[in-house]
């Protein structure tokens, strides 16, 4: 099975972006612990610095996706401040069929560590 990428394009406003941006690195947090998680990417507009878009990519079909993740209760909180923000969402699904890493670039870079694994 291929993994599929979910790209989130989010349009925020001046009053609310960076509550928002909290509250999606809140989420990720959660996220990031799944098993089927791969990795994801935050980024906001520079030309339109209303929008944020994120890059997430999942070892699973989007069906699962849907039906295990979306219902998650962490998500609870943040689709309540989508509403409450008044954001929006325009989802879109994808299927890789290439990529490329530099391993000797440098950049922003968040892992997801388990508490119990940083006390053992």
């Amino acid at each position: 099975m291929k993994p599929i990428v979910l790209v989130i394009k989010f349009t925020t406003n001046a009053e609310n972006k960076e509550e928002f941006k909290r509250i999606l690195i809140e989420l990720f947090n959660q996220i990031c612990k799944e098993r089927t998680f791969i990795d994801a990417v935050l980024q906001e507009g520079i030309q339109k610095p209303e929008e944020i878009l994120v890059y997430e990519t999942w070892d699973e079909t989007v069906e699962d996706f849907l039906k295990v993740h979306m219902v998650k209760d962490y998500r609870l909180p943040f689709e309540q401040a989508l509403s409450d923000l008044e954001i929006t969402r325009e989802p879109t699904v994808y299927i890789p069929f290439a990529q490329w890493e530099n391993p000797n670039a440098t950049g922003l870079r968040n892992f997801c560590v388990d508490q119990a694994d940083i006390e053992s």
